[in-house]
């Protein structure tokens, strides 16, 4: 009998905030948000949280009426039967310091007025959160944006505490004079144009031009040397170089994950009809599951705040970063 009043005292527990145990003390039970466990990458569902307090011992009928329908007795019966359970409960505690209501927790003596409540977590007494279990996810890494860009940029020396400069300038300035001493061309215009356009790379202000002359009859006509303009423009095009730029992070909202990617489209299906146009199926994850989300965002701040708002009908509804 006693077990089964244990099972009577959970299931009330279920429909009703408050469950009394007269003349030994109540459980009342409090509504506790999800919960997530970093220790153990668990997301675990809302549930009631239970607590005892010895002062409740009036008899409010409740428990009783609960036996007398379950076992078929009167009311008085009921209450007989009650009196007899928290003889029990008492005699569990004064012999072996503790005693154990199923599905509800645990009850510890440590001295002769003082109760300590131990709550179970074998079952979830909180009916809107029916059928759900607690979900495993994998750990996410998270890296700073600025680290990304880091390791695809390649960084360039500067210059030294001297003021010396580094060796790009020295090399933007040297070939290209090298290139126009072997050429030797006539076309004096041309090599100040050509020179001049090297001055901003130069430390010096003022440059002071000699003419330069040569026959142009000494070299040979189909010399590469002799296009000057497209050997430096040659060069400018090897030194600017591209630098690829990381793209930014997305932030998506997620709606649940399915091992098979039919169940993943159906639930997009479902979300595009609740008007969430973003709602689609993302790249399949490191231990093979489908994610679907809701929403994309690039910044964070909107995605938090669009799962805030989902999470009032859906309170499983998570953040992915990547």
């Amino acid at each position: 009998m006693n077990k089964r009043i244990n099972t009577y005292i959970s299931d009330l527990l279920c429909l009703h905030d408050c469950v009394v145990i007269p003349g030994f003390g109540g459980f009342v039970a409090n509504y506790q948000a999800s919960v997530i466990d970093s220790g153990t990458n668990t997301i675990r569902p809302p549930s009631k949280s239970i607590v005892f307090n010895k002062s409740l011992s009036n008899n409010d009928g409740l428990l009783a009426n609960e036996i007398a329908v379950n076992e078929k007795l009167s009311f008085k019966q009921a209450q007989k039967k009650i009196v007899e359970y928290v003889a029990f409960l008492n005699d569990s505690l004064h012999l072996h310091k503790k005693t154990y209501i199923t599905e509800v927790g645990t009850l510890l003596l440590l001295d002769e007025t003082k109760v300590i409540f131990i709550p179970s977590t074998t079952r979830n007494h909180l009916l809107e959160s029916y059928g759900y279990s607690p979900i495993q996810y994998p750990t996410i890494s998270r890296n700073n944006v600025s680290e990304k860009v880091k390791t695809k940029i390649i960084e360039l020396p500067i210059s030294d505490k001297k003021g010396k400069p580094s060796w790009l300038k020295v090399a933007a300035v040297a070939l290209p004079l090298a290139i126009l001493s072997f050429a030797g061309v006539s076309n004096s215009e041309k090599i100040k144009s050509s020179y001049a356009s090297l001055i901003p790379l130069s430390n010096t202000t003022e440059v002071a031009e000699d003419p330069i002359t040569s026959q142009a009859s000494q070299y040979h006509i189909n010399s590469v040397s002799n296009n000057i303009d497209q050997a430096i423009s040659d060069y400018y095009a090897l030194v600017n170089q591209p630098v690829e730029i990381v793209s930014a992070p997305q932030h998506f909202v997620i709606a649940g994950s399915f091992k098979s990617q039919a169940n993943a489209n159906k639930l997009v299906k479902k979300l595009n009809r609740w008007n969430y146009a973003d709602a689609q199926v993302l790249e399949i994850s490191s231990n093979g599951y489908y994610r679907v989300c809701y929403t994309k965002h690039i910044e964070q701040q909107p995605a938090l705040t669009s799962l805030r708002k989902i999470k009032k009908s859906n309170s499983s509804a998570w953040l992915l970063s990547n």
